[in-house]
């Protein structure tokens, strides 16, 4: 959860518990949080290249960079040779909008640690490796942990992830050492859910 700093709209600031839905309706009511603006970081190009930085002591806004090469993995020639070599090169930037998966139920997650294992049972579509990435967070043996993803509808891009809720949610049920739920209404998965948009250059 953010502490100092949110970094985007729909980052989570607090956590409630609470044993129906409505109790935590009204207690998140109570939560008043003061925000002052930062710079807003809007084009991908330019934020590549330097200027306001999302997260600071990163020092970047690169998260990550990968060059395949046909010619070392022999699928192909010499990328920048061929380029070189070809009579015409045309160059254009694509931009697609931003854009919500919209998945077939809203994303939820039910976390059970009180049998020899924990179970998960989460809307995801990538269980083994929710399994892992909850491991390695938090600091849990794979073999303690089941992850189980139920029959759920198609989810167009929006559950491929791991998300906070699902980290927030083991945790809680932990510390508590009961069995918490956590399940987002469409708002919310509109707002903080994951979203899609890409630019690609040729």
């Amino acid at each position: 959860m953010a502490v100092d700093t949110v970094n985007f709209a729909g980052e989570i600031v607090a956590c409630i518990v609470a044993r129906t839905a409505a109790l935590a309706r009204d207690a998140v009511e109570l939560v008043d949080v003061e925000y002052d603006d930062l710079p807003v970081i809007l084009d991908l190009a330019a934020a590549a290249e330097g200027g306001d930085l999302t997260h600071p002591d990163l020092g970047t806004n690169v998260s990550a960079t990968w060059v395949f090469d046909s010619a070392e993995a022999e699928t192909g020639g010499n990328v920048e040779q061929a380029i070189d070599e070809a009579e015409v090169l045309i160059e254009r930037t694509y931009r697609q909008q931003r854009l919500i998966p919209a998945f077939m139920e809203p994303r939820s997650v039910v976390c059970d640690p009180t049998g020899e294992q924990t179970t998960v049972w989460s809307a995801t579509q990538i269980p083994h490796i929710l399994r892992l990435m909850l491991a390695l967070t938090c600091g849990i043996s794979e073999s303690k942990l089941r992850v189980i993803a139920p029959d759920v509808g198609g989810g167009f891009g929006g559950k491929l992830q791991v998300t906070p809720e699902e980290v927030i949610t083991l945790v809680v049920s932990r510390r508590l050492s009961k069995p918490c739920k956590y399940t987002e209404t469409r708002s919310e998965s509109l707002l903080a859910a994951h979203h899609g948009g890409t630019r690609s250059r040729s």
